[in-house]
């Protein structure tokens, strides 16, 4: 019937039929959207457990490191001590404090890092 309906070529039919289908089609692109966005929201909330789970102090290092102001962003990317040390002489005592004690607790700063790589050492 439907291929006797083509044949004929009945304009009105055919019309219906492209629109139904242009809409199923939609349907199935908004759904394939809509579960990619769940899929990726789930993971990345995956992510963030995993890494406030690792962290000294329950807080999310990504969140953390986003938040610091741009110098100090900076001396952590250079990874010199010397650097950080030039950002807190610059900064505010204060709001330093703040950042600082965020990325301590966020396992993005180890206050004494040499001396938890000799304990771990002498540990083995």
């Amino acid at each position: 019937m439907l291929v006797y309906r083509f044949r004929a070529a009945d304009p009105s039919y055919a019309k219906m039929f492209r629109q139904e289908v242009d809409a199923f089609c939609d349907r199935l692109r908004k759904r394939g959207k809509d579960k990619r966005d769940a899929a990726i929201a789930e993971y990345e909330t995956e992510e963030k457990a995993k890494r406030i789970a690792a962290s000294p102090g329950g807080m999310d290092p990504q969140e953390v490191y986003e938040s610091l102001p741009e110098d100090m962003r900076a001396a952590f990317d250079s990874q010199e001590v010397a650097r950080l040390q030039e950002v807190a002489e610059k900064m505010d005592r204060e709001v330093f404090t703040y950042h600082l004690q965020r990325c301590i607790d966020s396992g993005l700063w180890i206050p004494d890092a040499n001396a938890a790589k000799e304990e771990t050492v002498n540990n083995n």
